[in-house]
């Protein structure tokens, strides 16, 4: 990966086992295709995926920051009650059953897509 910006955290569902998988890349399209391809060990069991969320970065070292914080508050559901307090879109193909119930959004767009820049 260049260590030019913007880079991508990324959060894809598995369409397969509805489980999160929060990545980083500088090129998010590129990086759902290796993924769905099989091409990434730790996801080809649990494909195929859909971006559910993506942040922008300018530095490599802001975008690693954030996507271990998310790795971190992503235990237990704390990725959708983070997301909640982003006012990120949580559509209910998001929770797992682990996560318990999804509350309505705020939110009314359709999809799950959204992009925050951060700079």
């Amino acid at each position: 990966m260049s260590h030019q910006g913007p880079f991508y955290v990324y959060v894809l569902r598995s369409l397969a086992d509805r489980e999160r998988y929060i990545g980083l890349s500088n090129d998010v399209s590129r990086r759902v295709r290796e993924h769905n391809a099989g091409k990434v060990k730790s996801t080809r069991a649990r494909v195929p995926f859909v971006v559910v969320h993506q942040e922008s970065y300018q530095t490599l070292a802001e975008a690693r920051a954030r996507e271990k914080y998310l790795k971190t508050a992503a235990v237990d559901g704390g990725w959708i009650r983070m997301a909640g307090r982003l006012g990120v879109p949580r559509p209910a193909d998001w929770v797992s059953q682990s996560d318990g119930p999804a509350r309505p959004s705020d939110d009314s767009r359709a999809g799950g897509d959204s992009l925050q820049a951060h700079n």
